[in-house]
């Protein structure tokens, strides 16, 4: 919808209301918007496949990441990959409320994101093959990530 539109610098009051995402809804949606300094909300509660991949990918002027209120990702391949990579200004991370994981769910979801340091609360227990792979490779700058417990 926004794909590279790099004058784009604020769609908080832009209104993500859906409640259940379809298979690539929000994929690309703003990816390439490097001038985007504040995002909507996502107020899903349940996604499918690829609903949010590579959604803020390049947005290089975020700072703040918003995260969609989904639990339950069990069967739902690559809905947050690489949501947020390459957002090299990206400092705040919420909570990550899923629980159950699948395939490439979060894989490299904040990858290259360089100035964060402190990454987000994972409260997944159970998961897939490679839900979180390379999650937060060359993330340079990142101390410390909260995990209740790594699937496997």
């Amino acid at each position: 919808m926004f794909y590279n539109y790099t004058a784009l610098t604020d769609a908080s009051n832009l209104y993500l209301g859906s409640l259940h995402l379809k298979t690539g809804c929000y994929q690309d949606m703003f990816r390439g918007c490097t001038g985007l300094t504040s995002a909507p909300a996502i107020l899903a509660t349940t996604g499918a496949n690829n609903c949010c991949h590579s959604m803020f990918r390049g947005c290089t002027s975020l700072t703040t990441a918003v995260i969609p209120h989904i639990l339950d990702y069990t069967n739902t391949n690559q809905a947050d990959m690489y949501m947020y990579r390459d957002c090299t200004s990206l400092t705040t991370v919420p909570t990550l409320p899923a629980t159950s994981l699948w395939t490439n769910t979060y894989n490299s979801m904040f990858q290259g994101c360089t100035a964060l340091t402190t990454g987000p609360y994972i409260k997944a227990a159970t998961g897939s093959s490679y839900a979180m792979d390379n999650m937060f490779d060359g993330c340079t700058s990142l101390n410390y990530v909260h995990v209740t417990k790594m699937p496997v």
